[in-house]
């Protein structure tokens, strides 16, 4: 698997980095070793209150845990993010918040709005419904910059730039036109809650995808951000994120990612040599051989469903339980999340509420969960027919047709199920 391979290629170029002597070093020796700094500070932050001294079998296993964590929350930093400080419980102290956030050395824009939320609020504790609430929010606003036709391609780029330098050698790159995994970016854009930019990533390509496609997906992206509710008043959040509205993925903010996760200062080549706006310009970048004709996105199945991309790839995961709680979701969790996925434009989704459900949304979600238990979509299709003639509902209202092609296209990706005609198609 691409990721175990790249973790054991990535510890074993570290590891040579340091010298043993009598089977101990010393933390001095790693600050001054040619490791990436975020490595530096991972042993740093394991290593707070404890001996300099480092056995070579506690360094082996703090490097295999810095490795694995940090590959998990370029890729993932958000969920990283909260099973990292939070595990199984809802709540943690101030200070053991702060200590856990020392960890991360990438994205920002996440712990800088974080500890600003602490510091304006002066709470005992945190809760993850609170940390939740900011990175969504965060993700909202960066979601609105990359969608603004006026800040160009600069800022879809800075949003991805440090992915592509992460990764460099994972597959076979040159520096004018680098490529990356398309599970990477999918996987990305998945933990930010971009469900339709993932989709056409799934849709688009099967492999490596370069970083003047990626930009380009980027671009029709207009989706909003889901509602989130919490427990801390939402005016309060976006006060606090105000400051940094129009200015989350800047080149600055990027750039400095990248220099972290290279080897030094001294020997880094300069972030705009390796990835450079202007040399983007004037590129085609989709790929005619693997380009989906316009207008036929939603009609195609991606070629894999999430749940055999994430199985296969990320289960590097498992690794981090010393670290990482990776705590399955209860099934009513699980139910939840099929559900917003399921319906995560939010205008048809108001729409359909609205028209077909008199605004109940309790008796939308069971019903869409009702349906997701039926054995094949045929079965589930009679269920949408009965509930539509209860209604007196029109079949082929906008609201309706959407219902129907969302549910349809759920089975019809669903392993395992055959294809029936739908009473739409009969018509």
């Amino acid at each position: 698997m691409i990721f175990e391979d790249f973790a054991n290629k990535k510890y074993g170029d570290y590891i040579s980095l340091i010298q043993f002597s009598e089977g101990k070093t010393h933390l001095n020796l790693v600050r001054e070793s040619s490791l990436p700094p975020y490595l530096i500070n991972f042993f740093e932050c394991s290593l707070k209150n404890k001996p300099a001294v480092i056995t070579k079998s506690e360094f082996e296993s703090i490097l295999n845990r810095a490795v694995v964590f940090n590959i998990n929350y370029v890729i993932k930093p958000g969920s990283t993010l909260l099973k990292f400080i939070f595990g199984e419980v809802e709540t943690r102290p101030v200070s053991y918040v702060r200590d856990r956030l020392k960890y991360f050395q990438f994205y920002n824009y996440y712990i800088d709005q974080i500890e600003d939320f602490i510091y304006m609020n002066s709470p005992a504790t945190v809760s993850v419904n609170q940390v939740d609430m900011l990175i969504k929010e965060v993700n909202k606003n960066i979601l609105d910059e990359i969608s603004n036709p006026s800040n160009g391609d600069s800022r879809r780029l800075n949003l991805i730039k440090l992915l592509y330098v992460f990764f460099l050698d994972l597959v076979k790159n040159n520096p004018i036109n680098i490529k990356l995994s398309k599970k990477i970016l999918s996987a990305f854009f998945r933990d930010k809650g971009f469900t339709d930019i993932q989709r056409r990533i799934d849709r688009f390509f099967t492999h490596e995808i370069f970083i003047q496609e990626a930009i380009e997906l980027m671009k029709p992206a207009q989706k909003k951000a889901e509602k989130v509710e919490a427990e801390i008043d939402e005016n309060r959040v976006k006060e606090i994120l105000s400051k940094a509205k129009t200015n989350l993925i800047n080149a600055e903010s990027s750039n400095k990612d990248i220099k972290v996760a290279l080897e030094t200062d001294e020997n880094a080549p300069k972030p705009e040599e390796i990835i450079n706006v202007e040399n983007l310009q004037g590129i085609k970048t989709i790929r005619t051989s693997e380009m989906v004709p316009e207008g036929s996105l939603e009609d195609t199945p991606a070629e894999k469903t999430e749940e055999e991309i994430y199985s296969e790839d990320l289960i590097l995961e498992s690794k981090l339980n010393e670290t990482v709680s990776t705590e399955p979701d209860t099934k009513e969790e699980q139910k939840e999340k099929l559900f917003n996925e399921l319906f995560c434009e939010e205008a048809y989704r108001k729409k359909i509420l609205r028209k077909m459900f008199n605004r109940n949304e309790t008796a939308f979600m069971e019903f869409v969960n009702n349906l997701v238990e039926e054995s094949d979509w045929k079965s589930a299709s009679l269920k949408i027919d009965e509930y539509f003639t209860n209604m007196n509902a029109d079949y082929f209202s906008e609201e309706a047709v959407k219902f129907v092609d969302i549910m349809d296209y759920y089975f019809k990706n669903r392993p395992g199920t055959p294809r029936h005609i739908t009473s739409k198609d009969k018509s």
